[in-house]
């Protein structure tokens, strides 16, 4: 019998859906500023969200939600790398 390979399962901060971690955007902290990881494969801390813009609205919108979940007391967002990829 074949054995299965096993499955990343994340959940969104904006939706708490969970999803296959693939299927989602990560995002780590730098210092106190919170930027897009597009290889997931930054160290640290990640945190997700569904890549549609409901989700990154309402994952945006609550600063504390993120600050806890990411284990810091403050958190910035940086819109230059949200998602263009130069944080690789």
């Amino acid at each position: 019998m074949k054995a299965r390979k096993a499955v990343n399962i994340r959940t969104c901060l904006g939706c708490h859906c969970r999803k296959d971690k693939i299927n989602l955007l990560r995002f780590i902290i730098l210092g106190s500023l919170l930027v897009y990881d597009a290889k997931q494969q930054k160290g640290g801390r990640g945190i997700y969200c569904c890549d549609n813009d409901n989700c990154l609205k309402r994952f945006k919108k609550n600063r504390k939600k993120l600050a806890k979940a990411l284990h810091v007391k403050v958190c910035e967002w940086n819109d230059e790398l949200k998602r263009s990829g130069s944080i690789e």
